[in-house]
């Protein structure tokens, strides 16, 4: 947490991947996703963030195209 009200996310996580079509095709099955985040706590239940991850394949494979996702999301606490 950066205080109170603000806090970065982060993960790095290895999985597996498969598309079947050639428009999605990231090199192979094996990915690494990254991610890097920025919370906003609005209130005691609810929060807002901004995300960046990165797939790809770490460079495993001679073909390492990747794919970068911006995602902003609302949290809410049940």
């Amino acid at each position: 947490h950066i205080n109170e009200k603000w806090a970065v996310q982060s993960n790095l996580t290895p999985g597996l991947y498969k598309d079947f079509t050639d428009e999605g095709d990231l090199g192979g099955p094996f990915e690494i996703r990254s991610q890097l985040g920025l919370v906003r706590k609005v209130s005691p239940t609810t929060s807002w963030s901004i995300a960046n991850s990165h797939n790809s394949n770490a460079s495993t494979r001679d073909e390492n195209p990747g794919a970068d996702t911006i995602m902003f999301r609302w949290h809410q606490k049940m």
